[in-house]
């Protein structure tokens, strides 16, 4: 075996042989290379299996120059964790009672494999109340890890964010997120990996082995005399009916949300409220293009964290406790269909409702649609288009970004308010967005691309 490796940019890992010719592998999928003696060499592969999972291969190979093999081995470990440490130590958070109730069998079925390979280190806590998560936040010696790895549906990562930034040292926090999923929605997950591969927890293992640290905006919400944090979305209309109506039906996995949905819609539910909202962008157009050049500009990013007192995050925009809103915020007052904000793309598996979100931009996007705008067959065909992100280009909805907004429901009776799936009061909440609060692990350093 002759090894090789291309000059600048290396992508593949190549060797050759008398008997097989040319062989390579894509360089990303490359766990870990051992000199096992001087001139035998072992390669872990994560290789894939089937169409959206990874497996541990393991490739052996006798080197002709025991010289070459020595220098060869440390050029490809380079080479497969270019932008990412290797070694990585991971605190570990599993929900065994998410989702379906197998992210324990998951983890150690399809990740732990993986994350052996790769030479990786954790230790594992099993969450055994509601915000067990987020005490483990609290408290946790980060400088011990390089990531926190979430086993879980969105919950457990939610109730990480709200450990994380209730710490004194909040504000200067840097420790990743990365996230395995485990539950029904996934949002973050498929967010991060693409839809394709959004739901399977090898090619998310790779992501947090492999991944690139990339800073996330993080909403605060305040509502009555509480104030927490959300990363996903905010929604009250047939969103939220869908989502913590349909509660009873986890067994179903994700295709509850579908269920409910329709549902909603064939009852034709009626929503009355007001909303207050300080819009920054309302060209929807202007928005698409604004997405694009995000896309190509790798570094793209808004403005900087927000000032902090006393290492807190503060509120620029009040409370939803203060008499008013500032003039300068658009009020709407009528029956609506859906309000429905987010910070990622996907909110689950098929169901790309913002697919202009960006995860530093600074700004919510958020959408609008009107009851008297949407029918019966409308809103069926809206749920219909939300699985790839054209439900945007419907005349009858409002897709804008903003900086903040006040909900006032009015329906209250048989209605939700959920904020990154969980159910809250149905009473006015106020959401505001902080700039690059969070640190999460990705492939590419930012979401998966979504064509608009």
């Amino acid at each position: 075996m002759t090894p090789t490796l291309p000059i600048g940019n290396v992508r593949t890992v190549n060797w050759s042989s008398a008997q097989s010719g040319i062989k390579s592998i894509p360089a990303l999928n490359v766990l870990n290379v051992t000199l096992e003696d001087e001139n035998s060499i072992k390669i872990q592969v994560a290789s894939p299996k089937g169409s959206n999972k990874l497996r541990v291969k393991t490739i052996e190979l006798v080197a002709a120059d025991a010289e070459k093999a020595k220098e060869w081995v440390p050029l490809v470990n380079r080479a497969a964790y270019k932008d990412s440490k290797r070694g990585k130590r991971f605190k570990v958070i599993i929900n065994p009672f998410s989702g379906t109730g197998k992210a324990s069998e998951t983890f150690h079925k399809e990740v732990k494999p993986l994350f052996e390979a790769a030479g990786c280190t954790w230790d594992i806590t099993f969450t055994e109340k509601k915000n067990h998560a987020k005490e483990i936040a609290q408290t946790l010696a980060l400088s011990m890890y390089d990531a926190i790895v979430a086993v879980s549906g969105d919950g457990i990562v939610h109730e990480l964010i709200n450990g994380l930034l209730s710490r004194p040292d909040a504000a200067e926090i840097t420790t990743p997120i990365g996230c395995i999923p485990g539950g029904s929605g996934n949002g973050i997950s498929v967010s991060l990996t693409g839809n394709k591969y959004g739901y399977s927890a090898s090619y998310s293992a790779l992501g947090v082995i492999k991944g690139k640290p990339f800073k996330m905006d993080i909403c605060s919400i305040t509502q009555g005399n509480n104030r927490y944090f959300s990363f996903i979305s905010q929604t009250y209309g047939i969103v939220a009916d869908c989502d913590l109506g349909t509660e009873h039906l986890r067994w179903m996995g994700d295709l509850r949300f579908t269920w409910g949905a329709l549902k909603c819609i064939l009852q034709g539910k009626r929503y009355s409220c007001e909303i207050a909202v300080k819009i920054e962008q309302d060209n929807l157009q202007t928005i698409k293009e604004s997405y694009r050049n995000s896309q190509q500009n790798s570094n793209a990013a808004g403005p900087p964290a927000n000032d902090t007192i006393s290492g807190s995050i503060a509120d620029t925009y009040g409370s939803v406790n203060d008499e008013k809103v500032p003039d300068d915020w658009v009020t709407y007052n009528e029956d609506v269909w859906m309000i429905y904000a987010g910070k990622i793309p996907y909110v689950a598996r098929d169901m790309c409702c913002f697919p202009c979100a960006s995860p530093n931009d600074g700004l919510l996007d958020l959408m609008l649609a009107f009851k008297k705008n949407v029918s019966r067959t409308k809103a069926i065909k809206f749920m219909g288009l939300m699985e790839t992100g054209k439900h945007i280009d419907a005349k009858e909805m409002i897709y804008c970004k903003v900086k903040a907004f006040r909900l006032t429901p009015k329906t209250i009776a048989n209605t939700y308010i959920s904020v990154d799936g969980e159910s809250e009061p149905v009473e006015p909440i106020q959401v505001e967005v902080h700039s690059q609060l969070i640190t999460f692990l990705s492939l590419t350093g930012r979401y998966a691309p979504v064509k608009i």
